[in-house]
């Protein structure tokens, strides 16, 4: 699971162990923007953090891409080595660093509905990446 504090000052994940058992630990973890980040993303003043607005919601598409919503866009998590992070779970790239095409990552559409395209990092044992 994936949290964030309303005002997108701190994130964590929340893992359910053993699966099914209703025993949840969380951590905190940290989030920065990608350099390959399509357009540039504003750092919050006074902090190292992404300017993400207010988080309301995150979501999951068909592709089991991670979405959270926020007032500055919408972000899709994706894999840490975009952001220059090593997870030892990570499979290894395949498309030269790129994040993957596919319809859940139309830019022309989310462009022509006002929404801008950024990136954003987030870093954990189980990393994630969001690409805004």
């Amino acid at each position: 699971y994936l949290y964030a504090d309303l005002y997108a000052s701190a994130m964590w994940t929340g893992t359910e162990t053993p699966e099914g058992s209703g025993n949840y630990t969380s951590s905190l973890i940290s989030f920065s923007c990608s350099k390959n980040s399509p357009i540039p993303c504003d750092s919050a003043a006074g902090s190292p953090l992404p300017s993400l607005g207010y988080i309301y919601s995150f979501g999951e598409d068909n592709n089991k891409d991670i979405y959270v919503l926020a007032s500055k866009g919408v972000y899709r998590v994706v894999r840490p080595s975009l952001c220059s992070y090593t997870c030892p779970t990570e499979k290894p790239e395949t498309n030269n660093g790129k994040a993957p095409a596919g319809p859940s990552s139309n830019a022309p559409a989310a462009m022509g509905m006002g929404m801008k395209m950024g990136a954003l990092l987030l870093s954990a044992a189980t990393s994630f990446v969001l690409m805004r």
